[in-house]
């Protein structure tokens, strides 16, 4: 057996010592590393408590050089087994890396989770002028493509929670409001609005309603139009 477990014993501080330092060195390389690829910290960090054991291309070096006698046993001994524990602790990192991640940044869980990012971007697309389409069934989809194609910004209005997931997942501004209500629209930012498009498949007193809310807010730019589309 290569690793003297006596040695290991007798050396157990200084064996801590490199332990430790393999880990956080290693997971510190890997986070920075990572940080361009996923443009946030929490799910940086995590991937470095992954990967910051040592490896097995690492105990099968420091083995070598044991069995060939190419370094001092007093030097290598430490280091062999500094990276056995580490793979020993390997499970427990996988296991636990989110609850170590959010220890180390002393947070509750991950600063900006995608639902926050995708929030962020709405919100953002609400201060410039825009298009918001009340309804985003398939004409309300059809409409979106021709205003991606126009280079048209805009923000798509539903209640359906299968179409706003689907639309979320396709990359699409989608949010979930009620189109009638006065406030869902001022959330969209109805003061950069350049056109609302309704196309609620809906009975027409709902989007009337709809009408109704934008009217109601007394829109002070004149250029801004409403118009309606039954969906089909």
């Amino acid at each position: 057996m290569m690793l003297d477990v006596r040695l290991l014993l007798r050396t157990l501080p200084q064996v801590t010592l490199i332990l430790l330092a393999m880990l956080v060195l290693k997971a510190a390389v890997v986070t920075v590393a990572a940080e361009p690829s996923t443009k946030n910290w929490f799910k940086s960090l995590r991937t470095g408590v992954i990967v910051s054991q040592g490896g097995e291309f690492g105990f099968a070096l420091l083995t070598l050089l044991l069995r060939r006698e190419l370094a001092a046993p007093a030097v290598v001994q430490p280091l062999l087994a500094a990276t056995v524990l580490s793979m020993v602790a390997s499970p427990l990192l996988i296991r636990h890396n989110r609850r170590i991640t959010r220890a180390i940044l002393r947070e509750d869980g991950p600063r900006y989770t995608e639902a926050t990012r995708e929030a962020e971007a709405t919100r953002a697309l609400a201060e410039r002028d825009h298009v918001v389409i009340c309804g985003f069934g398939r004409v309300g989809q059809n409409i979106a493509r021709v205003l991606e194609q126009t280079g048209f910004e805009y923000i798509a209005l539903d209640v359906d929670p299968q179409r706003i997931r689907a639309g979320r997942q396709a990359g699409d501004p989608v949010m979930y409001g009620d189109a009638a209500q006065p406030a869902v629209l001022q959330n969209v930012g109805l003061s950069h609005v350049r056109c609302v498009v309704i196309t609620l498949r809906t009975p027409r007193c709902r989007s009337d309603r709809a009408r109704g809310a934008l009217h109601a807010r007394g829109r002070a730019d004149p250029g801004a139009h409403a118009g309606r589309r039954q969906a089909g």
